[in-house]
């Protein structure tokens, strides 16, 4: 008798997740592809209807030199550009 349960049991999980499985459709779960549009930028905001201002003084700036300062082990600069030694990082 116990057996019977347990094939009855077994039985009814198997047609509850068949029946659950069987009335799905992918294309029901996910919303429509959205239908591309084209919008107009606000005509009354600086950012579209001018010309791009940059600050003052920060175009056709000379470029700096490199620092004489040798560098250290790993391409870093200074003293901290070594290690701390054998326990250190």
């Amino acid at each position: 008798m116990r057996v019977q349960w347990g094939r009855l049991t077994l039985l009814s999980v198997a047609l509850i997740c068949l029946a659950g499985c069987a009335g799905r459709d992918d294309a029901l779960r996910k919303p429509p592809p959205a239908i591309p549009e084209f919008t107009v930028p606000p005509t009354d905001d600086s950012r579209f209807s001018n010309p791009i201002a940059y600050p003052e003084k920060t175009l056709n700036q000379p470029l700096t030199k490199p620092s004489s300062e040798p560098m250290g082990p790993g391409g870093l600069k200074g003293p901290g550009a070594r290690g701390g030694g054998a326990g250190g990082p």
